[in-house]
């Protein structure tokens, strides 16, 4: 795999563990905080551990499938970032598992300020 394609992999997880949080906040919606304030559980283990995976050098997914698998990475599909999809190789797909968010201003200012309506 070239290197350009295996760091597409690392930039995915390094752009979504910087965004994590903020995400979650602004998904709180009309409905309020649940779940305890989050839908799905943090990915930050499996980010942690997906920047720092090494990543094979063929082309095939079946070998990125493989490398996530060994550095367990996409465990629980419970995830704000379900990779489950894609390491079970039950589908070509990653899932971002973050609901209830808002499209109303009013909500989406008081989300980014930490309270809700």
């Amino acid at each position: 795999m070239e290197a350009g394609k295996r760091n597409r992999w690392k930039r995915l997880f390094k752009a979504f563990s910087g965004t994590e949080e903020a995400i979650f906040r602004f998904s709180g919606g009309e409905l309020g905080a649940f779940r305890n304030t989050r839908y799905a559980a943090s990915s930050a283990d499996d980010l942690r551990r997906g920047i720092s995976a090494a990543l094979p050098q063929q082309e095939d997914t079946s070998y990125v499938r493989s490398a996530f698998r060994e550095a367990g990475i996409g465990r629980d599909r419970y995830r704000s970032l379900n990779l489950q999809p894609f390491v079970a190789e039950t589908r070509d797909a990653i899932e971002i598992r973050v609901f209830n968010g808002s499209l109303i201003p009013a909500n989406v200012k008081l989300s980014s300020y930490g309270s809700t309506p």
